[in-house]
């Protein structure tokens, strides 16, 4: 199941957006952690995610076009 909706990620979006994807399994991990196992979240955690959702938003083009 988790192919298929791999492919589908990359027919939608693009292999470029679907190769940065894989960028936030460990945002997830870190988040999971925090809110389901009550682990720290410190300072560079935060720059980390932050840093990885601002490089998905810049590596999608459609973001940045007006229609």
């Amino acid at each position: 199941m988790v192919y298929m909706l791999y492919n589908l990620l990359i027919k939608k979006e693009g292999a470029l957006f679907a190769s940065f994807s894989n960028y936030i399994v460990p945002v997830v991990g870190v988040l999971m952690g925090y809110f389901m196992l009550n682990e720290s979240l410190a300072l560079q955690h935060m720059i980390g995610i932050f840093i990885i959702l601002c490089a998905l938003l810049l590596s999608n083009k459609q973001a940045f076009k007006s229609d």
